[in-house]
């Protein structure tokens, strides 16, 4: 089965991806962009400290066989629980909170919640129990707009939203399911120098990835506050959501095609193939949200501010760079060239931070500027990076 084929799996799999989407502009909408701006901040360092925790497992429980999900499960576990005690001892012993007010016991617990889950979810996907993973994931946004309707904090908000769903998916494995599958008392095998290696740069490359789009949210926050993070974080997310959408559909199957694949060559026509198709995308809505993006963005947001033409044009370009290096990150991962996507990332936060923090500026629209500049610039060294690889594999 072609991984471009849109059949109804593929869809429903992207289902609790527009839930969370929905979830995210009604929140905007009940509670304003300062709110959201707060909830994007806590969810977002959870999701970097997720990365972390979870050591790459569930993306290897993707793309191995399904025999070694006993033991990625139980390596996973561990180093979760670890980490996670290590992490709440590090912030407490050096109170961390003063530094910046988000990082703090709930966060770690937070994103232990969330490594858990992404861990168990990985699994039922790879044995293929869709309507199981599709329920367990949508638990989440829905528990989130419940807690955060009752007045709930942000940070608590986001760690209950996972607690709830975590707990019951582990009674669904157990007891619903047949645990041996999914847990066994293996024996955690010791990682050699390549293979820890290796994971470690996929780790941090997911991890940098992910920070990106984190990291220019907490900028504008520190410079221009959480209304401005609030506008900025809302208007990503409304523009990135058809790469998003697309991601959330073709990406898990992709993984797994080429996880499982032993020939790069069907592996980097996989990936044309994709390239092609994000093209596509990108030229089918970057003209609808062009020119009608403040619209969107008022429709969802109904906060009563509008964007301006420049900032719309500006994001659109921004949220087309910033996703497809995300998604095509794993492409390097397959072929074991973490490193070089990592060294790309490494480069551009860099440069990122040394340019924002020597430049005074008090406009949304002078910061977005330069993270277009910078994005771009990164995009341009990646697909330099993508053709040279495919080239050579190829020949």
């Amino acid at each position: 089965m072609s991984i471009f084929n849109f059949n109804s799996h593929k869809f429903f799999v992207a289902l609790p991806f527009g839930l969370i989407f929905l979830v995210n502009i009604l929140i905007t909408q009940m509670k304003g962009f300062d709110y959201s701006g707060q909830l994007a901040l806590s969810s977002g360092l959870a999701g970097i400290l997720a990365t972390i925790l979870i050591f790459h497992c569930d993306i290897q429980i993707l793309m191995k066989e399904k025999k070694v999900i006993p033991e990625m499960l139980s390596r996973g576990t561990y180093i979760i629980l670890m980490m996670m005690i290590v992490f709440i001892f590090a912030i407490n012993a050096f109170n961390l909170v003063h530094i910046y007010p988000y990082i703090n016991s709930i966060l770690a617990l937070s994103a232990g919640a969330m490594a858990m889950s992404e861990l168990l979810l990985s699994a039922l996907l790879k044995v293929g129990e869709i309507k199981a993973w599709i329920f367990f994931r949508s638990l989440v946004p829905l528990s989130l707009i419940v807690l955060v309707g009752n007045e709930v904090s942000p940070q608590l908000s986001w760690l209950f939203s996972y607690v709830g769903p975590l707990m019951l998916t582990v009674l669904y494995l157990i007891y619903v399911k047949n645990p041996h599958i999914y847990f066994r008392n293996l024996p955690i095998k010791p990682l050699g120098i390549n293979q820890s290696t290796f994971i470690l740069s996929a780790t941090l490359t997911t991890l940098l990835a992910n920070l990106m789009v984190l990291f220019w949210l907490i900028v504008i926050d520190i410079k221009l506050g959480e209304f401005q993070a609030g506008i900025w974080i809302n208007a990503y997310r409304i523009f990135a959501l058809p790469y998003v959408f697309i991601g959330a559909t073709f990406v898990p199957f992709f993984l797994s095609k080429t996880g499982d694949s032993i020939d790069e060559f069907n592996k980097s026509q996989l990936l044309l193939k994709f390239i092609y198709f994000l093209l596509m995308v990108f030229g089918v809505f970057s003209p609808i949200l062009y020119f009608f993006g403040n619209k969107i963005f008022l429709l969802f947001s109904q906060q009563g501010y509008e964007l301006d033409q420049y900032f719309v044009g500006m994001i659109i370009f921004i949220c087309f760079f910033q996703t497809v290096m995300q998604h095509l990150k794993y492409f390097f991962e397959t072929l074991r060239k973490s490193l070089l996507f990592l060294f790309m990332l490494i480069f551009q936060l860099c440069v990122g931070y040394f340019i924002v923090m020597t430049i005074s500026t008090e406009s949304l629209n002078s910061i977005v500027e330069i993270i277009l500049l910078i994005t771009t610039f990164a995009f341009a060294i990646f697909f330099i990076m993508l053709f040279f690889i495919l080239k050579i594999k190829n020949s």
